[in-house]
């Protein structure tokens, strides 16, 4: 996070995301690990919390504000990073283009932490055996993405060739389904 800890609208965020996994079955300690650092305005306690983050060599990360995303992108070019409000990804040097981010790294402007969540519950819903989820290919191939508009479309023919079950419940909350 690139506020300080005792930020209320910044805890207020953490445990968004963090009852948004429990809710959908992630549990600190159990299926989850999340190593949180709260640097502050702090340029040093940024790059030195983005070394120990990085040192920790973590799956993925995910990150906060610009100022964090771009201190993480310091130390590190390897480990997948994906940020949460960075409100300017080109002009501020993190991504040379939103169509293709290059390196590690991609993410989302302006989107609350808790949509993280909201997608992860999603995937859950549509393949329950899922209990890990991991970025495909690589990060460079990913646009950020800012989003207009959320729709959920259901292919039904490729959910089948997966071995998913499309309860109707799922359906019913479907935007569109693709026979």
């Amino acid at each position: 996070m690139g506020f300080p800890e005792s930020d209320s609208q910044a805890q207020s965020f953490i445990a968004a995301f963090r009852d948004g996994l429990q809710k959908l079955g992630w549990m600190e300690g159990r299926n989850i690990r999340i190593d949180a650092r709260w640097p502050g305005f702090d340029a040093e306690s940024r790059q030195r919390f983005a070394k120990e983050l990085i040192a920790l060599q973590p799956d993925l990360i995910l990150s906060h504000t610009t100022p964090t995303t771009a201190a993480l992108l310091q130390q590190t070019r390897t480990i997948p990073i994906v940020f949460a409000t960075v409100t300017d990804p080109v002009g501020s040097g993190i991504v040379p283009s939103l169509a293709r981010p290059g390196g590690n790294v991609t993410g989302f402007t302006l989107v609350e932490p808790t949509m993280a969540a909201k997608w992860v519950e999603l995937l859950k819903e549509i393949a329950p055996r899922v209990n890990r989820v991991a970025m495909l290919l690589k990060p460079t191939d990913l646009p950020v993405q800012a989003p207009t508009k959320f729709e959920l479309v259901i292919n039904l023919k490729t959910a089948k060739e997966l071995g998913l079950t499309v309860t109707r419940d799922f359906l019913l909350i479907a935007d569109g389904v693709i026979e």
